[in-house]
């Protein structure tokens, strides 16, 4: 569900998909998205906190 959500923002077009690499230029979402995607850490708390720092960085 967060990854369609995500699909469905970012990659509707170009500018918008630029603007998802440029957050994860970011050293606070690099380290989240790496603990959420790449060791499969999918609890809740990980999730609330990726969400988080998108809302903090999209404002």
């Amino acid at each position: 569900m967060l990854m369609d959500a995500l699909r469905n923002y970012f990659l509707k077009n170009d500018e918008s998909a630029e603007r998802l690499v440029a957050l994860h230029r970011r050293p606070e979402i690099q380290g989240v998205s790496l603990r959420l995607w790449l060791r499969k850490d999918s609890r809740k708390e990980s999730l609330k906190s990726y969400i988080k720092l998108f809302r903090k960085f999209l404002d």
